[in-house]
């Protein structure tokens, strides 16, 4: 049995790398838009959910798309049962 992938592993995994981390947030390119800069922040919750939001306003189901994950992600239960 592999070990549970937790919803950040999965993000990151996708995106092809960590970016940088500023203060308790993961920011990267996001795979939707043009970003010379990285506008991508996703952030992990205490309880293991992702928060994802493009600060150039691509809409997060977008981000998702591109990277071929889905709404559920985001989520612990999800990603550990992968």
């Amino acid at each position: 049995m592999a070990a549970p992938q937790w919803p950040l592993d999965t993000f990151l995994a996708a995106a092809a790398g960590g970016g940088r981390k500023v203060g308790g947030q993961h920011m990267l390119h996001c795979p939707v838009h043009a970003d010379r800069r990285p506008s991508l922040a996703v952030r992990e919750l205490p309880d293991g959910s992702l928060l994802v939001r493009c600060h150039a306003g691509c809409d997060t189901e977008d981000v998702l798309e591109a990277l071929g994950l889905d709404w559920g992600d985001l989520y612990p239960e999800r990603a550990s049962a992968r």
